[in-house]
């Protein structure tokens, strides 16, 4: 009695402060001069989801080679300034354009387009060293002068000209200049011959002035000298590339996800379930409070699609506690029993599920950039975080929940059912998968393929003056009339219609100059310029390399747990995933474009898989095991581990598609082209581990002597125990 009364004082606990944090997380609260803001106004925004800044630069002697250099060191500049989020294009034969999210960069705007040309001069003019001699630097602080200065090392070449020249100019001092302005004038001391040296910002006003000087020189030094001299034409401020209800939508499906989950657990699992409901919730609280508190962290596409891949791993783990509770419940142990025994099974699938996906977005967050480093970050916070919580307060959150006292059997899950063999529908779903692919390969062979967007294949920009304030929903309304794919942006009274390279920039003026002027009187138009890619080859390239390792690595993991044979037909499963997403997102072309959060939905879909075979054959290992099986057919104990698992994989299926569902139906535009991808990935994931992984593995896998082939059950004795015990027992 009294350990019942226990357990009920905490689960109240638990809940309650559970429920709090919900409220402080939506809502915040102020008391006294303390104020707790809510998840929406700390949780910093990207350049999709909040707008921020644009500046323009123009080059003084263009060339397609030099732009598209300085792009790519600009682009190097910005993600050391931890702006990864930022985008930088080509506008133009003569231009480039840099936009960051956030409306306080107007600084680093004008830092990122400087030349960055580093010399140390002596007195007579003559260069002693250039900043193609710096191998390394960083901001140092003095405790003498209390300020900072730049610490650099040499190369060799340079080392030996500044150990010469420092000896020469003993007493005197020498001139370092960026751009021809000087920054620094140092008198020489003595000889420095062990290739290090400083530079003190003798200029700066203040200790934060003389670190940022140090920091902005550092990134300089980093990117390389641009091979343009270019000037900042124009500085605005732009609204969200989204539109601004596009936060909104994502915080309603957010809510609305983690509310399916924890009400589908109850339904289905009951009294366990609502133990997980809860555990699940404090989760979600506990991901983001995280994200919120991650240096360099913002939200945008990309983010969201590690967001709600680590949402569905967390699901996948509650899940895979309840099934192994419920398959030793089955199996006729009481309840507390059967959480113990339970826990043999589920604690080394949730090692496996956990050590495979961060494994893999370790190496992509150590890898990658820009919108793959965004999506790693978020992914590893959020399975860290759920694999930390599943181990700990989810296995208390049950306990305590049994310990209530609660025996009958309706306040458990029901009975599985005998599931239909599936091993013979393997041939024609690999036949399904193969036409699918091969009718998606032709489309894109002759041209009507993948929709690609501005990010890898550049388009057009449409610009007007409004002359007045105005609502954007407008000029929205008559593009979509019109049926033009776009991306409408705000800045001040004037208006930006991006296209990309498959619209005519002709028609989307035509279509807004048709119906804006009668409702706003001074529009006109402005400009139109050709916009080339921000991503491109570039961006592919880094994310299928960083990919490509951590798929290779966490394959190794499933391999080395597992056996080669699971290790190869888990690469086989995530290869056809990918290929079915890329191909469905081909066969429905006319509704989305392939934008940078479209590689991002990708990389969700591969990673997804990859946790669906962990999950898998964690069950095939244990089926193997069990006396009575161990000389079974392959097929058979693939079929054993598949049909045991056939509810939790369509649940966490089911559970995981919620969120891109509801974002289908929410968003628009680049919303729904990257919820597409990650919905049909998500579907393709659980098709391929019901269907074809399995039956794969038992055609690579060591053959063992067979037996007499037997009927499939999926576990021993569950028809004896699937019984409800009468009313009242």
């Amino acid at each position: 009695m009294q350990a019942k009364i226990g357990s009920k004082i905490r689960l109240a606990l638990v809940a309650l402060v559970a429920v709090f944090a919900a409220y402080l997380a939506l809502c915040g609260v102020r008391v006294g001069k303390y104020v707790f803001n809510p998840y929406a106004d700390v949780l910093p925004l990207g350049l999709d989801l909040r707008g921020g800044v644009s500046a323009e630069y123009k080059a003084a002697e263009p060339s397609a080679e030099g732009l598209d250099a300085a792009v790519r060191a600009i682009s190097v500049r910005l993600a050391g300034a931890g702006l990864s989020e930022a985008t930088v294009r080509r506008v133009g034969d003569d231009r480039i354009r840099v936009e960051i999210p956030g409306s306080d960069e107007e600084g680093i705007a004008d830092a990122v387009g400087v030349r960055g040309h580093l010399e140390f001069l002596d007195p007579d003019g003559n260069v002693i060293l250039e900043g193609k001699d710096i191998v390394a630097s960083a901001p140092s602080y003095s405790e003498d002068s209390q300020a900072y200065a730049l610490a650099f090392q040499l190369n060799a070449e340079g080392t030996a000209r500044f150990a010469e020249a420092t000896a020469r100019l003993n007493g005197k001092a020498i001139s370092i200049r960026v751009d021809g302005v000087e920054v620094s004038a140092p008198t020489i001391g003595q000889a420095i011959t062990g290739g290090t040296g400083q530079i003190p910002f003798t200029q700066a006003t203040s200790a934060e002035d003389s670190l940022h000087r140090a920091e902005a020189l550092a990134l300089q030094l980093k990117s390389g000298e641009l091979p343009l001299t270019l000037e900042k034409t124009e500085s605005r401020g732009i609204s969200a590339t989204l539109g601004s209800g596009a936060t909104r939508g994502l915080a309603v499906a957010a809510v609305a996800a983690v509310l399916i989950a924890m009400i589908a657990m109850v339904v289905v699992h009951r009294l366990p379930g609502a133990a997980a409901a809860l555990s699940l919730l404090i989760y979600a609280l506990a991901a983001f409070a995280l994200l919120c508190e991650l240096p360099d962290v913002v939200l945008s596409l990309s983010s969201v699609a590690g967001i709600a891949l680590g949402f569905a791993a967390a699901v996948a783990m509650h899940l895979v506690l309840l099934e192994s509770f419920r398959d030793e419940l089955e199996a006729g142990r009481p309840a507390q029993n059967a959480l113990k025994f339970g826990d043999k099974a589920a604690i080394p699938a949730l090692f496996d599920l956990g050590i495979a996906a961060s494994i893999a977005a370790g190496l992509m967050l150590w890898l990658g950039e820009g919108a793959v480093r965004s999506f790693a970050q978020a992914l590893l916070s959020g399975v860290l975080t759920a694999f930390v919580l599943s181990l700990t307060l989810a296995r208390f959150l049950l306990k305590h929940a049994l310990n209530l006292g609660f025996e009958d059997r309706r306040y458990f899950a029901r009975p599985r059912r005998a599931g239909r063999p599936l091993a013979k529908r393997f041939k024609v779903c690999l036949i399904a998968s193969c036409a699918v692919v091969a009718v998606a390969l032709v489309m894109q062979l002759v041209g009507v393929g993948l929709n690609p967007g501005q990010d890898f294949a550049g388009g057009s920009v449409v610009r007007f003056s409004v002359g007045a304030e105005y609502d954007a929903s407008d000029a929205e309304g008559m593009l979509n009339a019109a049926g033009i794919d776009h991306v409408l942006v705000k800045s001040g009274t004037d208006l930006e219609a991006r296209l990309p390279l498959s619209e005519s920039a002709e028609r989307a003026r035509e279509a807004l100059e048709a119906g804006m002027p009668a409702k706003y009187p001074d529009f006109k138009f402005a400009s139109t310029d050709r916009v080339y890619a921000s991503a491109g080859g570039a961006l592919i390239g880094n994310a299928l390399k960083a990919l490509g390792i951590a798929a290779l690595c966490a394959l190794v993991y499933l391999a080395f747990r597992f056996g080669l044979a699971a290790g190869a037909a888990s690469l086989i499963a995530l290869v056809h995933d990918g290929l079915i997403a890329a191909a469905l997102t081909v066969l429905f072309r006319w509704a989305f474009r392939v934008d940078v959060p479209f590689a991002a939905a990708l990389l969700a879909v591969a990673l997804g898989s990859l946790g669906g075979s962990a999950l898998l054959f964690e069950r095939v290992r244990e089926s193997a095991r069990k006396p009575g099986l161990t000389k079974l057919p392959r097929a058979e104990i693939a079929e054993i581990a598949v049909g045991t698992t056939l509810g939790r994989t369509l649940l966490i299926a089911a559970l995981s598609l919620a969120a891109p569902v509801l974002l289908l139906i929410l968003g628009t535009g680049a919303v729904r082209a990257f919820a597409f991808p990650l919905a049909v990935g998500t579907l393709a994931a659980a098709y391929s581990s019901v269907m074809l992984t399995g039956p794969i593995w038992a055609k690579l896998a060591p053959r063992a002597k067979l037996a007499p082939r037997a009927k499939l059950a999926p576990r021993a004795n569950t028809t004896k125990t699937a019984k409800r015990p009468a009313k009242g027992k």
